[in-house]
C-alpha cells in the first residue's frame, strides 16, 4: 500500500510526484545553517537557503525524469531511504555542532568523526547530553509531525513551471557570486562528498608514512654521548589555566611544584590546533609552515631518532582507534616498539594512565639499548573528566569552586570543573612519576612534557570542551610545557 503522504492517486498516463522529500531536504540542509548564520551573517544565511533550494530542484528534476525510466520499485525505495537518512543525519550533525560548539561543519569536522572511536563517542555523548538534546529531537521530529498534520502534499509538476522555478533558482545562485569554497560550505552533499574524497587521500598518506619504515634508510648516528635517554610525554586536553604550576588557585600540581627547582617551565607555548590529529601533523613532522599535500613525505620525530641510532619506543594509553588508521598510529608504526594499554574492551572508560608506569619500568630495566627515545602518549584529562582519575584523587568538589564573576556557573558546571581539576591533579602525579623514573637512570637526556591542546572548562563562557579557536588565544590554545 502506498504512503498517501508521498504519492497521490493519479489518472492513467499522468505522473505525480510528492514534494515532501524535497521540502525535507531543504529543511534538514538549510535550517541548521540558518541558526548559525542569522544572528549577523545574513548573506551567508541567504546563500545557504538558495543552495538548499537549488539542490532540491535538481533532485526534483532527476526524480521527474526517473518517472519515465523503468526501475525496480525496490531499488527506488532503497535509494529514497538512503537519501532521506543521509539528509537527516547531515542536518542533525550541523545543528549539533552549532548548539554544542557554536561552529559550522567543515571537512575537518568529518575528519574528526572518521578518526574517532566508539568509546570516545559514548563519553562525549554522556558529557554533553542535556536540555539541548530536546532541541535536536524536535528538529528531527518536527517535519514528520507537520507532514502527518498536513496530509497529502503532492501535486502534478508542470514541466514549464518546473523549468521556470529552476531558472529562477539558478539565477539566484549566479547572483550570489559565491566562490567554490563557499559553494562547498553551503552545500551539505558536496561537503560530505569532499570529506570522503579528502579522507581517502589522508588514508593514502598514512600508508606512505607506514611504508617508510619498510623502505629502509641509511642510519647515521649523531650522538656523542655513550648512553642517551630522551622522553617525550604527550598529554591530552590539559590546559595550563588549571595548573597551579601556572598560578591556578587550586593546588593541582603538588608533585611538580616539589620538583620546580629542577624543571624548566615554559610559559609561552601554544597549541597549533584544538584537536589531536592536526596537532600531531605539525608537532611530530619535521617541516615548516602548514602541512601541504605532501606532508606525509616529511621526516617524523621517530624516524629522526632512528636515523641517529636510537631505539624508539611508543607507549600509549589511547586506543589504536579508527577503522582506517590515523596520523598518530601511522607515526607510531615507525617505532621499534609499540605498546598500547587503552584497547581493553572491559576497561575502555577507566584506563588510567598509571597502567603505563610498570611498562615503562620494564623498558628501562630490560632494554639494554644504549640510546633510547621514548614517546609516552597519555589519555590525560580528556573528557569525560571524571573517568580520568582513580577515587584517591577525588580531592576537589563543586562547593569549593570560585565564581570569579561567572554568573553562568551552577552546581552541575562546578562539578564538571572539579572533575577536570581532579584529572589535572592525577596527571600531575603521572608526569612526576615518569620524571622520577627517568632521573633514577642517571643517563644523559631529559623528559619533555606538553599537552597536544588545552581545554576550556567554563572559564570565559558557558562551555566545556575544545573546538577550533580564532586568532585570539583561547583556553584550548594555552598548553603546559615542562622539561626536566
Amino acid at each position: 500500500m502506498q504512503n498517501t503522504a508521498d504519492v497521490a492517486d493519479s489518472p492513467p498516463g499522468e505522473t505525480k510526484l510528492s514534494i515532501t522529500p524535497y521540502l525535507l531536504f531543504i529543511y534538514f540542509s538549510a535550517v541548521p545553517a540558518l541558526f548559525f548564520y542569522l544572528p549577523g551573517q545574513y548573506e551567508e544565511a541567504v546563500a545557504t537557503l538558495v543552495f538548499a533550494c537549488a539542490l532540491a530542484v535538481a533532485w526534483l528534476a532527476i526524480s521527474y525524469l526517473m518517472e519515465f525510466v523503468p526501475i525496480n520499485p525496490v531499488i527506488t525505495k532503497v535509494l529514497s531511504t538512503l537519501f532521506h537518512t543521509l539528509f537527516v543525519t547531515m542536518g542533525v550533525l550541523h545543528l549539533t555542532v552549532y548548539l554544542y560548539f557554536h561552529q559550522e561543519v567543515t571537512v575537518n569536522t568529518y575528519f574528526i568523526l572518521f578518526e574517532t572511536n566508539l568509546n570516545e563517542v559514548t563519553e562525549t555523548v554522556a558529557m554533553y547530553f542535556d536540555h539541548r538534546s530536546i532541541y535536536l529531537a524536535l528538529f528531527v521530529g518536527l517535519p514528520f509531525i507537520a507532514r502527518e498534520i498536513a496530509g497529502r502534499m503532492s501535486g502534478t509538476p508542470d514541466t514549464l513551471k518546473f523549468l521556470a522555478v529552476a531558472l529562477v533558482v539558478l539565477m539566484l545562485v549566479h547572483v550570489t557570486g559565491l566562490t567554490d569554497s563557499l559553494r562547498l560550505k553551503h552545500n551539505p552533499v558536496t561537503l560530505f562528498l569532499a570529506a570522503i574524497i579528502q579522507y581517502q587521500e589522508e588514508i593514502e598518506s598514512y600508508r606512505r608514512i607506514t611504508a617508510e619504515q619498510d623502505a629502509g634508510t641509511d642510519i647515521q648516528s649523531i650522538s656523542k654521548a655513550e648512553r642517551n635517554l630522551y622522553v617525550l610525554v604527550m598529554g591530552e586536553s590539559t590546559s595550563r589555566n588549571h595548573m597551579s604550576l601556572y598560578d591556578y588557585d587550586r593546588n593541582t600540581n603538588p608533585r611538580l611544584t616539589e620538583l620546580a627547582d629542577e624543571l624548566h617551565v615554559f610559559t609561552d607555548v601554544v597549541s597549533p590546533h584544538s584537536h589531536t590529529i592536526p596537532v600531531f601533523k605539525k608537532a611530530l613532522f619535521l617541516r615548516e609552515g602548514e602541512p601541504s599535500e605532501d606532508w606525509a613525505d616529511a621526516q617524523t620525530l621517530i624516524s629522526l631518532f632512528k636515523d641517529a641510532g636510537f631505539k624508539t619506543i611508543w607507549l600509549s594509553n589511547q586506543e589504536q582507534f579508527s577503522v582506517y588508521g590515523n596520523v598518530v598510529d601511522s607515526i607510531a608504526s615507525q617505532a621499534d616498539v609499540r605498546i598500547y594499554t587503552g584497547d581493553s574492551a572491559e576497561e575502555k572508560s577507566v584506563s588510567y594512565d598509571e597502567k603505563l608506569l610498570p611498562i615503562l619500568d620494564d623498558v628501562l630495566t630490560e632494554d639494554t639499548s644504549p640510546n633510547k627515545f621514548i614517546l609516552i602518549h597519555l589519555i590525560g584529562t580528556h573528557a569525560a573528566y571524571d573517568r580520568r582519575y582513580p577515587p584517591a584523587y577525588d580531592q576537589f568538589d563543586a562547593a569549593s569552586v570560585a565564581a570569579k564573576g561567572r554568573d553562568f556557573l551552577n552546581t552541575d558546571r562546578n562539578a564538571l570543573i572539579s572533575f577536570y581539576d581532579n584529572a589535572v591533579l592525577y596527571n600531575d602525579h603521572i608526569v612526576a612519576e615518569i620524571i622520577e623514573r627517568i632521573r633514577r637512570q642517571e643517563q644523559n637526556g631529559y623528559v619533555l612534557y606538553l599537552s597536544d591542546h588545552g581545554e576550556e572548562v567554563f572559564e570565559q563562557r558557558n562551555f566545556a570542551g575544545h573546538v577550533n579557536g580564532s586568532l585570539k588565544l583561547t583556553p584550548f590554545d594555552l598548553i603546559p610545557a615542562v622539561q626536566n
